[in-house]
Order: structure tokens, then C-alpha cells, then sequence
């Protein structure tokens, strides 16, 4: 197979160990440039250049794609395919070098969840299954004809990081799956239905998302949040402002204070603190939200419990969405 591979994060070296595992190496890997990461400040490469270079597989690391030496150096490469898995949007005159086309994996089925964050938006929207999608890309983003798509459930549990990880696993099965059809051209493809005429059938997109995304908003109900905590959870983070200071929430569940507590807390103002013993609810929209696990502002994370003992006044504050 000649193939270019273009990927730059975790996810894409998932994949690509999956096709390195069966046998499938690319002539070539494009990633992004090295960046300056780590308290050292020190230049470091993409996961996927640090795996390329450990299969001694060429890594093409160009700061522009519309480079025309760069796109010279593709066209020379005579590959017969390029797969892409997380990475930015390929210029048309890159899409049509190869004659066996360029083709994406992404983390939805589509044409539901086009963009650029499926599994945030998969869990914050409720969703109780998801999956990957293979498919020709074409100009347009997330548009092109499907090859294959893989249905994975989301248990309640799971947070963004494990479904990520779940996808990234099953990802690369499925890649090395379908690149020997996709390399004999031995395929059929599927339009995508992306302006369906289905009664009640629509789909949602899923833009990349930014820092102020992930505010907490109290004025919904709390099974709403407990989605929306899991949906940026481990990064990066749902979070409040408590007393003018950030506090990022990573694990909560939706729960009623019991007893005579509960019996009090009905009338208490959105969001309101309540503190029983090692318990911290937080009141939402007819509701209550009881955090498990945050991360304090300038700090590491932690239980509730855990910092609930250096911090007794917690009681009674409001929680807010802004400063």
C-alpha cells in the first residue's frame, strides 16, 4: 500500500499503531510542527511523529499546507491513497492527488455530529451511543460518501476521556479493516442523508469547542449538568466561580439532599451551596447537583471530601457562571 498517513494527536497514533500492528505502514506521515510543552518549555513533537520516527516511517512536518513545495513533495510521493484521523482540513489540491482518494475517520455516525468535537458534543447532548464513521472526504467539511460506519454505546459512566479512548481503539480496528478494500478500490460507497426528509429525524453538529463553553450554567436541571460535567471531563473541565475563584468541577451526579436537609434546601436560590458533612450539593434548575471530584483553581484534583476539610465555609455561598 502506498498511503500517506495525516494525523497529529492521541487519537491519530492510536490509529496508526493499529495499521502499523497489521502490517499496513504509510511511505510517509504529515503532522503538525513541534510545540513548546511542559514546565522545561522544551520544543516536543506531535504522538504521532514520536511514533512515525519509531518505525523509522518519514514524518513531513510542513507550517503551511498550501506550501507549493510541500505539495510538490505529495505529488512526487505517487501515493494511491492518503488517510487522515484528526487533523485540520485538507486544501482541495491536496484532497485530489491520489487517484484512490483521501479518507477520514471521524468519531460519529455521520452525517450526525459533523465537526470538529463528536464525543464532547456526543455526551453533552445525552446521546446513549455514537461510533465512527469512514468516509471519502470531499471539499466541503464531514460531506463525503460513507465507506463504513461502527455503532458504539456510551455507558452512563463514561466521561469524554473514556469514550475518546474507547473510539480511538475501535478506531483503528476499523481502519485496518477497511484500508485493504480502499487500497483494491473493492468498495461501495453511501451518500450521506445530510438534508433528510424523515419525519422528527435531524442532526446535530459538533463545532470545535471553546474555553467558555465548558461554564457551568445552574439555571439547568441537573440531570442536564451531570452530561454537560462528563462531556468536558478531564479537559478541559467544566467549571463555576465560587468567591471569584474557578473551581473546575470533573465528576457529579444528580441527587436529591435527603431527610430534614432536603426538606429545607427546597426553597434555597440557584446556585446555592449546601455542605453535609463530606457532601457538597449545589442547587440547579428544580434540582440538585452533588459534585464528587473537582479541581480547585491553582490546584491538583480532588474528592469533594478532601477539600471540604480545608474548607468549611463552603456552606451557604453561591455558586455562578460568572465572575
Amino acid at each position: 500500500m502506498r498511503y500517506i498517513f495525516w494525523g497529529t494527536p492521541d487519537f491519530a497514533a492510536t490509529a496508526l499503531a493499529g495499521l502499523i500492528d497489521a502490517g499496513y505502514l504509510p511511505l510517509a506521515v504529515v503532522t503538525a510542527t513541534d510545540k513548546v510543552a511542559g514546565r522545561g518549555r522544551k520544543l516536543t513533537g506531535s504522538p504521532v511523529k514520536e511514533l512515525a520516527l519509531s518505525h523509522k516511517i518519514p514524518v513531513w512536518q510542513p507550517v503551511s499546507l498550501k506550501d507549493p513545495e510541500f505539495v510538490k513533495r505529495v505529488i512526487e510521493a505517487r501515493p494511491d491513497f492518503m488517510l487522515v484521523v484528526a487533523f485540520r482540513m485538507l486544501p482541495q489540491s491536496l484532497i485530489e492527488i491520489p487517484h484512490g482518494g483521501t479518507w477520514n475517520l471521524h468519531g460519529s455516525l455521520l452525517p450526525d455530529l459533523r465537526g470538529a468535537a463528536p464525543i464532547h458534543w456526543a455526551i453533552r447532548l445525552g446521546y446513549r451511543r455514537t461510533g465512527l464513521t469512514v468516509f471519502r472526504i470531499q471539499y466541503q467539511i464531514d460531506t463525503g460518501d460513507i465507506l463504513e460506519s461502527l455503532p458504539l454505546e456510551i455507558p452512563s459512566e463514561w466521561n469524554a476521556g473514556m469514550l475518546h479512548d474507547a473510539m480511538a481503539k475501535e478506531g483503528a480496528r476499523l481502519l485496518a479493516k477497511v484500508l485493504p478494500q480502499i487500497a483494491k478500490g473493492t468498495y461501495q460507497l453511501k451518500a450521506q442523508n445530510l438534508f433528510s426528509n424523515v419525519p422528527n429525524q435531524s442532526w446535530n453538529i459538533a463545532p470545535k469547542i471553546q474555553r467558555t463553553d465548558a461554564c457551568m450554567d445552574w439555571n439547568r436541571d441537573a440531570s442536564t449538568l451531570v452530561d454537560f460535567v462528563r462531556a468536558f471531563a478531564p479537559t478541559p473541565g467544566a467549571y463555576t466561580f465560587l468567591d471569584r475563584a474557578r473551581i473546575t468541577i470533573l465528576e457529579a451526579i444528580a441527587e436529591e439532599p435527603s431527610g430534614i436537609i432536603g426538606d429545607l434546601a427546597q426553597d434555597f436560590p440557584i446556585g446555592y451551596c449546601l455542605v453535609h458533612g463530606n457532601n457538597w450539593w449545589v442547587r440547579a434548575h428544580h434540582s440538585w447537583l452533588r459534585l464528587l471530584q473537582i479541581k480547585p483553581e491553582n490546584s491538583k484534583a480532588m474528592e469533594v471530601k478532601a477539600y471540604l476539610r480545608g474548607h468549611a465555609d463552603v456552606n451557604r455561598k453561591i455558586c455562578s457562571s460568572e465572575l
